[in-house]
């Protein structure tokens, strides 16, 4: 009974990989072969590709795009903004001004009007000359003195 018992398993084996092989061999199909292409196919190596054919376009609308009369640009609802001189800055005294890390000049200030201060050069290559200054450009502005440069506070 042992043998036939062992027979049993090996002829069961057996068919189990005969009808794996046999599976394999039906499930296999051959694959199409797509059609060549009848159009060129673009690659980085061959350039350029034409293009022939031609394009209709139909219904298209007039329209009449001729500038008549002058332009006026406006923007509504939009809000002043005054920007004004630092407060510390006081109209007879004199400050210097540091624009950029190597250019300092020093000017007494004449007057003021909204953010700009008329300054007068005090010393430098052209004392006495008057300029409006935009002091919210300077680096840093600092207090000298009264008229030309007298005691600091």
């Amino acid at each position: 009974m042992r043998q036939v018992t062992r027979w049993a398993w090996i002829g069961g084996v057996g068919l189990v990989v005969v009808g794996l092989a046999g599976a394999a061999a039906l499930g296999v199909q051959q694959v199409p072969q797509t059609p060549p292409r009848t159009f060129p196919v673009p690659t980085a190596d061959t350039g350029p590709v034409p293009i022939q054919g031609s394009v209709t376009i139909s219904n298209i609308p007039t329209v009449s795009a001729a500038q008549s009369g002058p332009w006026a640009v406006k923007v509504d609802g939009a809000q002043q903004v005054h920007v004004l001189a630092p407060a510390f800055l006081q109209v007879g005294e004199t400050y210097s001004f540091r624009w950029t890390m190597d250019r300092e000049e020093r000017y007494r200030v004449r007057s003021m009007s909204d953010g700009w201060v008329l300054g007068e050069a005090v010393g430098g290559p052209r004392p006495g000359v008057q300029r409006w200054l935009n002091p919210s450009l300077a680096i840093s502005i600092e207090y000298v003195g009264p008229a030309q440069g007298g005691t600091a506070r």
